[in-house]
């Protein structure tokens, strides 16, 4: 019970620093208005505002690993789906197995 306390509150740090990272990285494409990690299913949902849409769209990493190496650690994505069916599809075709190093920030959470 108390490691499930310690890894929501860490997850819910994770998911702030992830939402403000996405924000200043991608201001120009939208707003993540809400951000839920689960490190233990290793899945990102999100809840965006984009410009052109009358309302928000749900976007969801299904799954994600994390990766070390050289002293940083990296995020891998796997497979996304989406309030909007080509949205998912889309990202999954473009990011599917792709590796990013995550900011510092992030990493100290890890």
């Amino acid at each position: 019970m108390v490691f499930g306390m310690i890894r929501g509150a860490k997850d819910q740090a994770l998911a702030l620093s992830m939402k403000k990272w996405l924000n200043e990285k991608f201001s120009d494409l939208g707003e993540v208005m809400e951000c839920t990690l689960d490190s233990q299913a290793c899945t990102l949902e999100m809840k965006l505002k984009m410009p052109g849409e009358t309302a928000p769209i749900m976007l969801k990493l299904n799954r994600y690993e994390i990766e070390k190496g050289n002293g940083d650690r990296y995020i891998v994505l796997h497979q996304f789906s989406s309030s909007r069916e080509w949205v998912g599809r889309l990202l999954s075709r473009l990011f599917k197995g792709k590796r990013y190093k995550l900011p510092a920030a992030m990493s100290a959470l890890l």
